[in-house]
């Protein structure tokens, strides 16, 4: 968990000197109307950080999801979120659905993967051997 706190604010460091005078419509338009995958990260980021939107919120996922669909530069970004977000829900304790959100987490792994993102092609390879080794499988 605190790998994804410090991620977005590595995103949000990335962007700081964009988001001092941010505006959310444009960058909704930008996203959506123009297809710009760092647009939906951005907004997605600034929810957020500033915004404090949950991690698996409807809208910060919302736009990792688009960014992960439109391709192109920052898109492994929106990938490689949903997957972590996805990974870390089927680690939780009492989780539903447990063998879902695996599946999803390795989906989007693979989504970021073939676009280059190494983190993403590790953490499918790590998540592979967990469900070899029956990682997945155990009560938390």
């Amino acid at each position: 968990m605190k790998k994804i706190i410090l991620l977005f604010f590595g995103f949000f460091y990335l962007f700081a000197n964009e988001i001092k005078d941010i505006d959310l419509i444009k960058l909704d338009k930008e996203c959506n109307d123009k297809n710009l995958a760092k647009s939906c990260v951005k907004l997605a980021s600034v929810l957020y950080v500033v915004g404090k939107q949950d991690l698996d919120s409807f809208f910060v996922q919302n736009y990792h999801k688009k960014a992960c669909d439109i391709g192109g530069l920052y898109s492994e970004i929106g990938c490689y979120q949903i997957a972590t977000t996805y990974n870390i829900k089927a680690f939780e304790k009492n989780t539903q659905n447990r063998e879902y959100y695996v599946y999803m987490a390795k989906k989007y792994y693979k989504k970021a993967c073939e676009k280059t993102n190494d983190k993403s092609c590790k953490m499918l390879k790590s998540m592979e051997e967990n469900l070899k080794n029956g990682k997945y499988k155990q009560e938390w």
